[in-house]
């Protein structure tokens, strides 16, 4: 098994050990964040319905501008800021 296939199927048995436990409602949707080495993606999922409720990620032209992630953010330490700042202002 190659290096790529093991990340894929090590993603997998993750996704699924969290999923057997968090579920999502109309109420409190669950959260889910997938971060490239360029973008993000975040989607509130209602799991009762099996539907996404909003998906935002930093391709959509509304928030290309405001976020600033990928490439240079890794050397000077300030993805975890550049997270919270594109989940307040996907809230």
């Amino acid at each position: 098994m190659n290096a790529q296939k093991r990340k894929a199927v090590s993603q997998e048995r993750r996704r699924n050990r969290v999923r057997r436990v968090v579920r999502g409602t109309a109420d409190r949707p669950r959260l889910t964040v997938f971060r490239s080495s360029k973008h993000i993606y975040v989607q509130l999922i209602d799991d009762d319905q099996g539907k996404t409720l909003v998906a935002a990620s930093t391709v959509s032209p509304e928030l290309k501008g405001k976020v600033n992630y990928g490439r240079g953010c890794w050397r000077f330490g300030r993805p975890k800021g550049q997270v919270r700042r594109f989940e307040q202002d996907l809230l």
